[in-house]
């Protein structure tokens, strides 16, 4: 029984000891240390950019884990405006690696909900797309589900129906559409207060 109490507890340790390293090398980059963040991240992510003194506070930050491993990733976007800039940076074998980093739409952009997954929302033309994802331990993603609304026709595509509700590419009701999105996703959305601004 001692021998079980010990081990548990030595594991618990271990994983707060990993999690301060963690947090602890974050706040580094947060701070405009870029020594632990692989070489190809800092090049292809525009990293030193974003990170120089005259630029961090146009950005906020978020700690969450995101791929179930018990250690947490650091969300990065530009300031309540995920469209303009939002990326997701992982922590592992002494090295930050960045996800994920996107810049290029201001109408399609991810953003986390509460539960630990993600959110890549889609506009256009008068439509609406939520696709569900979550971080798998490789840094790989996995599709959870998508919700898709079209209440306007479209004015590209004189063809196209409206209103369109669909869950996970199936036709559904209003009813159910709006059930559906407010749990799954805009109740599990992450408040402002949890994001904190770079200094």
């Amino acid at each position: 029984m001692r021998k079980i109490k010990y081990t548990v507890l030595l594991t618990l340790s271990l994983a707060l000891l990993s999690a301060c390293g963690t947090t602890n090398s974050y706040q580094n980059f947060l701070n405009g240390d870029l020594s632990q963040v692989d070489e190809a991240s800092v090049e292809s992510f525009f990293l030193k950019e974003m990170t120089s003194d005259d630029t961090r506070s146009e950005y906020e930050y978020l700690l969450m884990d995101l791929d179930g491993d018990g250690n947490q990733e650091l969300l990065i976007q530009y300031v309540d405006d995920p469209g303009s800039f939002n990326a997701v940076f992982h922590y592992e074998n002494n090295k930050i690696v960045c996800w994920c980093s996107d810049s290029m739409e201001m109408i399609c952009y991810s953003y986390p909900l509460k539960n630990g997954m993600m959110v890549e929302e889609y506009e256009y033309d008068g439509s609406i797309s939520y696709n569900l994802y979550r971080y798998l331990p490789s840094g790989e993603t996995e599709q959870i589900g998508s919700f898709f609304i079209r209440e306007e026709p479209s004015s590209l595509e004189e063809s196209l129906a409206a209103p369109i509700y669909k869950i996970d590419n199936k036709d559904v009701s209003k009813e159910e559409f709006e059930k559906e999105l407010k749990e799954q996703v805009l109740d599990e959305m992450v408040s402002r207060n949890d994001w904190t601004k770079m200094k």
